[in-house]
């Protein structure tokens, strides 16, 4: 198994930035006392091409999954990588599939 370079730190630090984006409107509902939200997202074209996917997660409280990105923005193995990770240390998540049939 290949081992990963340690990121720079200005990569940490620009991780850290798009991290604090990401959270931003979690952050603002915090502060109109709401504790958790899900991020939710789908994939699929429904009867056109087959099943409809979609998934849910709600981050740690208070904390985020450094890597987390849109999925076309990444690689099959860092998708893998940070599917083990979310379902290890998410506070909750959720995978539905919705075959064209329905």
């Amino acid at each position: 198994m290949a081992t990963q370079a340690l990121p720079t730190l200005a990569q940490l630090v620009a991780e850290t930035y798009r991290l604090s984006l990401v959270r931003g409107l979690e952050d603002e509902l915090g502060l109109l006392g709401y504790e958790r939200v899900a991020g939710v997202d789908e994939a699929g074209r429904g009867c056109l091409a087959g099943p409809v996917v979609a998934a849910a997660v709600i981050p740690p409280l208070g904390g985020s999954i450094p890597g987390v990105d849109d999925s076309k923005h990444l690689s099959p193995d860092e998708r893998e990588r940070l599917a083990t990770v979310i379902k290890r240390e998410a506070a909750a998540w959720a995978v539905a599939s919705v075959p064209a049939s329905e």
